[in-house]
């Protein structure tokens, strides 16, 4: 029987993003937006709605297929104040309204759908002490989630003075790009860089097939055909996120609209994410001690997708031919193997304080037919009883809102404690999305309402605010929220992951500052101490990277130690430098990263790398290029001395570097690496016919590496020394085929196969010697490090370190 449409009312899918309140002048104050277009989106658009046609503004940004979010730039018109003392606030909120069906009923063979409708937005806010700025520049860091379809970027400013804020706004649309086939293999790859490699053809073979490599959908889409009948939605412009009928999203297809976010919609990377550990989870449940990896797969994919036919074409795709047709080994460590991948989760943000918070929603709930109103009274009790302030709950409430709007009895995901899990899913079975979305909004006005009725009768609705923060973490975080709110908008904007990262640094931070036990001291000095950062003016005047006074002079100690030695390109040759933020630290957590204090820098970071000593492929560069990369050089370089006696071991560790990407960089590259490599291994020098016989061993697929053995102990090799080098010349072709399939450097967390393609030490030798040398800068280079190596990295040795406070 073919499948039946009970509705196709899609409620809630006009329900755009709010126009703000446009506000251009007060008295001698003016703010505007001069090089955007400003213009509003074309009928059928009305305010408030959601912009579905093709045409638009001229405000049209593409997501970079490489990650983050489109370049900005925002060039404001200003009159009676000064930004560098009032700075300007922005905020980008992206809304994607989308709209398809969803199982309702029925049976597999005779099923029923029903309208479904998915509101997917995002926001980011920053602030700007110069009329003109740039959001996500290219030289930035890319923002760590994503989102887009309709935007509205919003400026705001209230000058000392004025009567109101001041506040102008611009549409935009944010649109997408599709990554290749290697991209998409190369980041499953990188996501699970230890996994096993059937593991990797598993998934090669799912992504290849379930939405071609794409991400959105080039053209414009509104209907699609299923079994003879028409299932017609709101149409999604072109270059939108890829979705079936069903809402199968993006290059994995991901089926599971309520779990549906922003980022996994508009971010390839955490679509991919999404989809991968969903195939985890039916790996791991499907796994039985001895069986094949071939059959192990075909059992995941049946359970993934539902479907045997599936699975059988998933085993006769080229990947999956890839996947072995050997027993999984007996220790096979499940758990390490089918360990999810950490999603990406976007912050919330306290009000916009140029705007009205929030309309009246009592008449859209009064609307709500058959709505729970008792369910909606039992989660403001929940709330009213752990929550007694208005600011912790503006700052709770998005938290709130998302885990009941995303609820899965069946997964047991979280709840705030109170709320109970049976009245959540009847209101979810008799609500909609967007009504269920409205009631929240009455049940946080009416918590609202009852705060402010407290608080005028001089007394709190529920426990006090002191012992509700010793119960609840939730309330506790009502009095970050008041410190946050102390800290200035420099230090706010510089802790990464916004008022979250906050909370998770908070204890390290007032420490730091001397006064873990008095917020109010640690915030003073906190802003004492980062009101006295300066841009690095290195290496170019103009570089405004944040950094400490004292690093800043260390900069120009180096720069003018490489002019004295004829080295200026070498600082020339900087793309990138940058690194403040205030942060955990990237190799230990328990403790904050130099880069907290502006006392570090990383420099060109995408090719020189923070890698793990176990992740270095040593013993290849060792034989490669007869430097171990532990080894004098290393040590020399840890210490300041003198740059010419500091400069040769930089030298050394640069040609290593140079000549072990030359190594991978082509077959007659390897090949010559291998006669260089037996040279040091076995001290004897190959000819021609022998360095090509064992070329041909060591690369062949599966290698011959008893025959490699042969050809080296009939050279008089020694047993031990010929197993050894045989094994090291099999594994440096397996490297030689991993690296040719990296496309993206990766700048925390390389791998052997990114170090083999993109190198480790990129740096010009004259640098690291001028930023190292005690006649320069006289910094400690994290190159040179005993442990995990920071090749990026250049901070101020302990005893340089200025007082915090």
């Amino acid at each position: 029987m073919p499948p039946v449409i009970t509705d196709n009312n899609f409620p809630g899918s006009d329900d755009g993003l709010a126009v703000p309140v446009r506000r251009l002048v007060d008295g001698p104050f003016g703010l505007r937006i001069e090089n955007l277009d400003r213009t509003d989106p074309p009928t059928p658009y009305k305010a408030g709605g959601v912009p579905r046609s093709g045409a638009f503004n001229t405000n049209v940004l593409t997501l970079p297929v490489g990650g983050g979010m489109p370049e900005l730039k925002v060039l404001c018109k200003i009159s009676g104040f000064d930004p560098s003392a009032t700075p300007i606030l922005w905020r980008l909120q992206t809304r994607h309204v989308l709209g398809r069906f969803q199982r309702s009923g029925g049976t597999k063979n005779d099923p029923s759908y029903k309208s479904k409708v998915v509101s997917l937005s995002d926001e980011w806010r920053g602030q700007s002490s110069a009329p003109g700025f740039t959001l996500f520049a290219k030289s930035e860091a890319a923002a760590d989630h994503v989102g887009g379809g309709h935007a509205i970027l919003s400026v705001a400013v209230k000058p000392p003075g004025a009567t109101a804020w001041l506040q102008d706004f611009t549409h935009l649309r944010i649109v997408g790009a599709n990554p290749d086939r290697d991209a998409v293999k190369v980041y499953i790859r990188a996501a699970l860089p230890k996994r096993d490699a059937n593991l990797w053809s598993m998934l090669d073979a799912i992504f290849a097939w379930e939405a071609g490599y794409k991400q959105f959908r080039p053209k414009s889409y509104s209907g699609d055909i299923y079994k003879g009948v028409s299932f017609k939605w709101p149409a999604d412009p072109s270059w939108f996120p890829l979705s079936s009928f069903d809402f199968g999203v993006g290059l994995s297809q991901f089926t599971h609209p309520d779990q549906l976010t922003a980022s996994i919609a508009w971010d390839w990377r955490d679509n991919m994410s999404s989809g991968i550990n969903i195939f985890l989870d039916a790996l791991r449940s499907s796994h039985k001690p001895g069986v094949t990896w071939i059959d192990w797969a075909i059992a995941g994919w049946t359970r993934y997708n539902g479907s045997g036919d599936y699975a059988a074409k998933r085993a006769k795709s080229d990947d999956g031919k890839l996947v072995s047709t050997k027993a999984t080994p007996n220790n096979l460590d499940l758990k390490a193997l089918t360990s999810k991948l950490k999603l990406i989760k976007a912050p919330t943000w306290p009000a916009w304080p140029a705007d009205t918070l929030f309309a009246s929603t009592t008449a859209v709930f009064e609307s709500v037919a058959g709505v729970s109103r008792s369910g909606v009274e039992a989660i403001v009790e929940a709330v009213s009883a752990r929550v007694t302030d208005r600011d912790t709950l503006l700052w709770v409430w998005p938290q709130i809102e998302a885990e009941v709007l995303s609820f899965d009895s069946h997964l047991e995901t979280p709840l705030f404690p109170g709320i109970d899990a049976e009245l959540v899913e009847d209101l979810r079975s008799q609500l909609s999305r967007a009504e269920l979305q409205s009631a929240l909004q009455h049940a946080l006005v009416t918590a609202l309402q009852q705060i402010e009725r407290s608080a005028s009768r001089g007394r709190m609705s529920g426990p006090t605010l002191e012992s509700t923060m010793e119960l609840s973490d939730a309330a506790a975080s009502g009095s970050a929220q008041a410190e946050w709110n102390k800290l200035s908008i420099f230090v706010r904007k510089n802790i990464g992951r916004g008022f979250a990262g906050y909370i998770a640094v908070r204890t390290n931070l007032l420490s730091q500052f001397g006064a873990p036990n008095d917020p109010d001291k640690a915030i003073r000095r906190i802003n004492a101490y980062y009101g006295q950062l300066t841009g690095a003016a290195f290496p170019k005047p103009n570089t405004s990277a944040p950094v400490h006074p004292d690093l800043k002079a260390r900069l120009d100690k180096g720069k003018a130690l490489a002019a004295a030695k004829n080295a200026s390109a070498a600082v020339a040759s900087i793309g990138k430098i940058g690194g403040f933020n205030i942060r955990p630290n990237a190799n230990d957590g328990s403790k904050l990263s130099f880069h907290s204090f502006g006392w570090a820098v990383d420099i060109d970071w995408d090719f020189n790398p923070n890698i793990k000593r176990d992740a270095l492929p040593l013993g290849l560069i060792k034989a490669i290029t007869g430097v171990d990369l532990y080894g004098p050089e290393s040590t020399s370089l840890r210490t300041p001395a003198a740059y010419d006696k500091m400069l040769p071991a930089a030298q050394v560790l640069s040609k290593a570097n140079t000549d072990f990407k030359a190594a991978f960089a082509s077959a007659s590259g390897l090949k010559s690496a291998m006669g260089d490599a037996v040279k040091r291994l076995c001290g004897i020098a190959l000819s021609s016919v022998d360095l090509m016989t064992i070329n041909e061993f060591a690369t062949a697929q599966p290698p011959k590496l008893d025959k490699v053995q042969g050809v080296l102990t009939g050279l008089g090799v020694a047993s031990a020394k010929a197993k050894a080098a045989a094994k090291l010349l099999v594994d440096a072709a397996n490297l030689f085929r991993r690296a040719a399939t990296q496309h993206t450097p990766i700048a925390n967390g390389a791998t052997d196969a990114t170090v083999a393609h993109y190198g480790f030490f990129n740096h010009a030798p004259e640098l690291v010697a001028a930023l190292s040398s005690s006649e320069g800068a006289g910094l400690r280079w994290l190159g040179a490090a005993i442990g995990t190596k920071d090749y990026m990295h250049f901070e101020l040795f302990p005893p340089d370190q200025p007082k915090l406070f």
